[in-house]
């Protein structure tokens, strides 16, 4: 629930080079790190528990969307590889070699 109402409407902005924040605060014990993180100790072969954080869910939602992207835009008949996401993860020292 809170997913749909927070995060749902920043995704399609990211995807349109937009930079958003989601930021929790609160008192001390409330469950901000349950609600980002969610249930971090569940089996990391189910793609998203019931349990999942927004960050979780947010980060499937848009490797989804950016996939629906790139299939219509081929499917179009246009250039996707002018704007392909170079996904690959990176160590700290390799960016600044």
């Amino acid at each position: 629930e809170v997913y749909k109402k927070v995060a749902v409407e920043m995704e399609d902005d990211v995807l349109d080079g937009f930079q958003c924040v989601l930021f929790a605060y609160g008192q001390t014990g409330t469950g901000k790190t349950f609600t980002m993180e969610g249930d971090i100790s569940c089996d990391s072969t189910v793609a998203l528990g019931e349990n999942a954080g927004l960050v979780a869910r947010t980060a499937c939602s848009m490797f989804s969307k950016l996939e629906k992207r790139k299939s219509m835009e081929t499917a179009l008949g246009g250039d996707s590889a002018s704007q392909e996401l170079d996904l690959t993860p990176r160590s700290a020292a390799s960016l600044h070699a």
